[in-house]
């Protein structure tokens, strides 16, 4: 037991030295330091004296963003850069009012619509290259449809759909291969551009002259970005068909044929004289 005390006591004194041979290194240290310090901090401030401050430029300082609204707030050297395609979206174009467009203006704009197309109600090809195979990189333009300087990308006229370069190709001059020299074999002839729809009487709607089919969209030739010729003077209203009917032409039903003969407890109808023919 006597020689465990004598351990612990040893261990103790050993510790304290220690202990005592740092305090002294560092006293010894911070003395030597301080002794080496030729001008005190007072002296030095007082030689240096009140600082000069820099000439104002009239200039505003930068407005301090609060925390909660930096991600909101366009802030910086960039705060101008739009990083929005429809962003560049032009002001809405002039309306006709009460005025109708002149017959070379509608003319101009169906032959400039023809051009893109190989017939009428034939899917436009695409003037540009395509460099994007999804349809967010279409829809990015023509989605809502904008306008940046004197290019026009027109709204899509139909429902959203995944594949658009399906019908949509590129034009000849953007084509990465070279056409056949040898004439395609068909005696296929497509429609040609309908002409104006017909109106029941002065002042009544035009009839709507060619099919609705992938053009459930109005606006797209008609509205704000349409061409010169085409445009609605009303293009604020959103239901079309409500006053323009499509054309007799294309309801694909038969004015001939008499009605189904009815069900079993059901009146027969009678048909109106000249209705059908004999």
């Amino acid at each position: 037991m006597s020689t465990r005390a004598e351990t612990k006591a040893t261990l103790g004194k050993r510790l304290g030295h220690m202990a005592l041979a740092v305090t002294i290194g560092v006293s010894a240290a911070g003395f030597l330091i301080g002794v080496g310090e030729r001008e005190l901090p007072e002296a030095r401030l007082a030689s240096a004296g009140p600082r000069a401050r820099p000439e104002s430029s009239g200039e505003l300082p930068p407005e301090v963003v609060d925390y909660t609204k930096m991600n909101r707030v366009n802030r910086g050297p960039n705060a101008d850069w739009k990083q929005s395609l429809p962003a560049f979206k032009e002001a809405p174009t002039r309306f006709y009012g009460d005025e109708s467009a002149t017959d070379a203006e509608r003319a101009a704009a169906v032959a400039a619509r023809a051009e893109r197309r190989a017939f009428s109600g034939a899917p436009p090809v695409v003037p540009h290259a395509i460099d994007e195979r999804n349809a967010q990189a279409c829809m990015a333009c023509h989605g809502s449809g904008l306008k940046v300087g004197g290019v026009t990308a027109p709204k899509m006229s139909h429902h959203y759909v995944q594949n658009c370069t399906q019908c949509h190709v590129e034009g000849a001059q953007n084509a990465p291969w070279a056409f056949a020299s040898a004439p395609a074999q068909t005696t296929f002839i497509g429609l040609s551009e309908p002409g104006r729809g017909e109106r029941a009487g002065p002042g009544a709607p035009p009839t709507i002259p060619h099919a609705l089919w992938m053009r459930s969209d109005c606006a797209t030739c008609h509205g704000e970005l349409g061409k010169e010729g085409l445009r609605s003077s009303h293009p604020w209203r959103v239901n079309c068909t409500q006053c323009h009917a499509p054309s007799r032409g294309f309801d694909w039903l038969p004015l001939d044929v008499p009605p189904p003969p009815p069900r079993e407890g059901e009146e027969t109808l009678v048909p109106i004289a000249g209705m059908f023919s004999p």
